[in-house]
């Protein structure tokens, strides 16, 4: 009893998280048409609040606490770049493949409803991976890091504790951007192979 409880409980969270994710896509679909608009957070963000560094630091801990945080967001910025390179990918791949179904529908005279309906999924899950990719491309991404013109507002002796502090309170904003750039890019990908299926399994069987 208590491991089928357990099991329910599991199958009722992974179906939550996914419904989550999916929503996460919809909303990158749909940023396409509202520019300027603030990109979802991630379903598993972590809420916890940041560990800060402490004042009581020397120099040298402060200077090595600096240099691995900007390491992490030269890292972030990376993996941002490659996943919107992947998305150009598929969005150049799903504006062919809407091109290949647009022909091969037009090839294809007196189709019954069942073939016909393939097309049409087809088209819509190719449109929907289109559409997740250029919001990948051209929606938000945030990356924390430390605003530069701030620092200068801070007196002499406090500048080392204010960079690593700023470090440390947005460094998670970088990993829940990376992470829901990923899981939309994955669902890219689903649709898009989705799209291909279905294509093939109308044409062949028309």
């Amino acid at each position: 009893m208590t491991t089928q409880s357990r099991g329910a409980k599991m199958a009722n969270v992974s179906r939550k998280v996914l419904g989550h994710e999916w929503h996460m896509f919809f909303a990158y679909v749909f940023i396409v048409f509202r520019p300027g608009a603030n990109p979802p957070t991630h379903p598993q963000a972590d809420d916890s609040p940041p560990a800060l560094v402490p004042k009581s630091w020397t120099h040298a801990e402060f200077d090595l606490y600096i240099a691995e945080a900007r390491l992490d967001v030269a890292n972030q910025q990376a993996e941002k770049r490659d996943i919107r390179a992947r998305a150009q990918i598929i969005l150049t791949t799903a504006i062919i493949l809407g091109g290949t179904i647009a022909a091969s529908y037009g090839n294809n005279h007196d189709l019954c409803l069942r073939h016909t309906l393939l097309y049409i999924a087809s088209a819509a899950f190719t449109t929907l991976a289109g559409l997740g990719a250029a919001g990948i491309i051209s929606g938000k991404s945030f990356i924390g890091t430390v605003s530069v013109p701030v620092l200068p507002q801070f007196p002499t002796g406090e500048l080392h504790h204010a960079v690593a502090t700023g470090y440390a309170t947005h460094r998670k904003t970088g990993a829940e951007t990376v992470a829901t750039l990923v899981t939309v890019l994955r669902i890219c990908v689903l649709t898009l192979v989705l799209g291909a299926f279905l294509l093939a399994i109308a044409h062949v069987t028309s």
